[in-house]
C-alpha cells in the first residue's frame, strides 16, 4: 500500500513536469573550438511572454510563444563579460529561431566570483532576447519593427534566474518542473519579458569529453517537492501503525480470557481465570 502511495504521488508529479510537450523540448550544444568538447548543453522547452507597444496610442499588449525546438544554436565558450568594470569568464548560448528570421535568444552563463553567489560554480545569470516583430504575425501593428529585451543584472541583487539556475563545478542542472523568471520586469527600463523553462537539463562550462551530461544536481524548486516524498510516506506509515494498533488492543479487549490465556499463558487474564472458577465452586 505505501508502495502504491508513492507510486501515485511521483506519477503527479510526473504529471506536472509532463505539461511540457516534448515535441517542444530543444536540444542544444554548443561546441569549444579548442577543445572540440560542448561547453554548453541544454534541453529544454522554453516559453516566452512578451509585451509590446501597439499603434500610435502605445497600448501595451502581451505575446506569448515557444523558442522553437529547431532553433539553430551558437555562442562562445571563451568570452568575457564585464561587470561593474571587471572582465568575468563567461559563456554564452544563443539561439537564432527556426522560422522566424530576426528573432534570438541569448543566455549568458559566469562562474561564482562574479555574481558572489556562495559556492556555486557556474550560473545562468542573464538571458536577452531579440526580437523581430515583423516575422511574426502574432505582434498586430507594433510601434516598432523590432525590439531587444534587456536583462539589468546587478551584482549587488542579482537576479532570481542566478538564485535558482545554477550548479557545482563538473555537474550539470535538472530541473523538471517550470521555472517562470522575469527578462525585464520594470515598466521604466521598457516592455516587460518573461521567459519559463520546463523540463530542463542544463550544463555550462562543461570540462569532461563527450556530448552527454555529467551527473547532475536538482533545481531548488524540485529538491523541495522531492522532499515531500518521504514525509508523505513516513506519515501514511505512521497512520497505519496506529490504525493497526488500535484495531488490535479493541479486537483484543473482546477476547473471552481463557481464550487470551490460551493464546499468552503469562497474561494477567490467567488469575482472573482461575479466581473465576474458584468462586464458580464455593458457589455450588
Amino acid at each position: 500500500m505505501l508502495l502504491l502511495i508513492s507510486t501515485v504521488f511521483l506519477l503527479f508529479r510526473g504529471c506536472q513536469a509532463a505539461g511540457a510537450s516534448a515535441s517542444q523540448r530543444g536540444q542544444w550544444t554548443f561546441v569549444d573550438g579548442a577543445t572540440g568538447g560542448n561547453c554548453i548543453i541544454m534541453y529544454a522547452q522554453i516559453d516566452l511572454t512578451l509585451s509590446y507597444y501597439s499603434g500610435t496610442a502605445q497600448e501595451q499588449k502581451d505575446v506569448s510563444l515557444t523558442i522553437p525546438a529547431a532553433s539553430t544554436p551558437s555562442g562562445n565558450c571563451n568570452d568575457k563579460v564585464y561587470i561593474n568594470g571587471e572582465a568575468k569568464d563567461s559563456q554564452q548560448l544563443v539561439l537564432d529561431f527556426d522560422h522566424m528570421p530576426g528573432w534570438k535568444a541569448a543566455f549568458t552563463f559566469t562562474k561564482t566570483e562574479a555574481l558572489n553567489l556562495g559556492d556555486r560554480q557556474w550560473m545562468l545569470y542573464q538571458v536577452n532576447i531579440t526580437a523581430n516583430y515583423t516575422s511574426d504575425p502574432h505582434f498586430v501593428n507594433p510601434s516598432g519593427d523590432s525590439h531587444t529585451y534587456v536583462q539589468y543584472v546587478d551584482p549587488k541583487n542579482p537576479p532570481d534566474l542566478a538564485d535558482t539556475i545554477y550548479a557545482s563545478k563538473s555537474y550539470s542542472l535538472n530541473c523538471p518542473s517550470k521555472q517562470k523568471f522575469a527578462i525585464n520586469d520594470d515598466i521604466k527600463k521598457g516592455p516587460l519579458a518573461y521567459i519559463q523553462f520546463s523540463l530542463l537539463k542544463l550544463q555550462a562550462f562543461k570540462i569532461s569529453s563527450g556530448s552527454n551530461f555529467d551527473q547532475s544536481e536538482t533545481c531548488p524548486a524540485d529538491q523541495h517537492n522531492t522532499d515531500k516524498v518521504p514525509i508523505i510516506v513516513g506519515g501514511v506509515l505512521a497512520g497505519l501503525t496506529v490504525i493497526t494498533l488500535v484495531v488490535y488492543l479493541v479486537y483484543r479487549s473482546r477476547l473471552p480470557p481463557e481464550v487470551i490465556n490460551m493464546v499468552n499463558p503469562h497474561s494477567h487474564y490467567e488469575n482472573k481465570a482461575i479466581d473465576d472458577e474458584e468462586n464458580e465452586e464455593d458457589e455450588e
